[in-house]
């Protein structure tokens, strides 16, 4: 048990001080000395008809093109729907021997990919419907996985998780704007817009935007924002989301729409000058308009914030992240 503790210690450690886009190798290396396995697969799962559709997962020697051959040959893999049929258990597969000849393309895909042996076990995400997945494979058909690597693999599973839940956790939290008065509700997603990290309220925000829209994605204006530029805006009927990829991530937060959102672009540059304290002269020189332009603008945007002063009109911007 002192490897087991020593193991989580380096872990946890690990979760607070290495990088989002860092943390799962660091953390596979650290489980590949208590339980040795040649390849691995971490990530999210989802159930379909043709049966386990890897979504996000993070490859550990494991080349990327292997999930794109899996594809093919998935409806044959009965393991991997056992594995998410029976969550937070870890089972042990001699792959090598485990399917039939009708199996034929899957057992060749496996040779090619020295998926000898594999430890996965699965934990169903309620928020998300995605499973948390973790294979580790085998290279070498004459060393297999032991009962007693099966067992510290199921044990440790749950921290690896949580690991990686407060390291996804501390990220957001240093992107989440401080305001006053309005709560903004985070999420982290791949090019894909395939979720990594939620949080409930966001979820529930998606849902008041889009009320048919997926559930264990983005949907596609979202989508097409986090896969096609650094940082952008999206002001939606009833909620506003904000996007800040950073290195294969994209952060999300959310808020509901406030009368602020609803100022026009120069309406909205007025505005902040405002916040910032200029004067109605210094604004103009600023933005190139003349004080009479500003002073009409500064009225319309009151009266479309609904605010009845520039202080309550700074702190709603503030609020709003804007």
């Amino acid at each position: 048990m002192d490897e087991v503790n020593k193991f989580l210690i380096r872990l946890y450690e690990a979760s607070r001080e290495v990088e989002l886009d860092e943390f799962q190798e660091h953390a596979l290396t650290l489980f590949n000395g208590l339980v040795p396995f040649d390849l691995a697969r971490w990530g999210t799962t989802a159930l379909d008809e043709r049966g386990a559709a890897y979504q996000t997962p993070w490859f550990y020697k494991d080349p990327p093109e292997s999930l794109q051959d899996y594809n093919e040959f998935r409806e044959q893999d009965t393991a991997a729907v056992l594995v998410l049929s029976n969550p937070d258990r870890t089972l042990n597969f001699p792959l090598a021997d485990y399917y039939s000849e009708s199996c034929a393309g899957l057992r060749a895909y496996q040779r090619r990919y020295q998926h000898a042996h594999a430890l996965i076990t699965s934990h169903l995400n309620r928020v998300t419907g995605l499973y948390d997945a973790l294979s580790t494979y085998g290279a070498h058909t004459n060393r297999s996985f032991t009962e007693a690597q099966r067992q510290l693999t199921e044990l440790v599973f749950p921290h690896l998780r949580e690991a990686l839940r407060i390291n996804q956790s501390l990220h957001v939290e240093r992107m989440r704007p401080r305001a006053d008065g309005y709560q903004w509700a985070m999420a982290i997603c791949d090019a894909a817009g395939r979720l990594r990290f939620v949080e409930p309220q966001f979820t529930e925000l998606l849902l008041l935007e889009w009320p048919t829209g997926p559930r264990q994605g983005l949907p596609v204006e979202l989508t097409r924002i986090a896969s096609s530029t650094p940082e952008a805006r999206f002001v939606g009927n009833v909620v506003v989301f904000c996007i800040k990829v950073i290195h294969q991530s994209a952060f999300i937060r959310a808020r509901r729409r406030m009368p602020v959102d609803s100022l026009s672009r120069r309406e909205l540059d007025v505005a902040r000058q405002v916040a910032a304290g200029l004067t109605h002269k210094e604004i103009a020189k600023v933005l190139r308009i003349s004080p009479a332009t500003v002073r009409h603008h500064i009225q319309a945007v009151h009266e479309r914030a609904g605010v009845h002063n520039n202080a309550e009109l700074a702190t709603q911007l503030r609020n709003c992240g804007l």
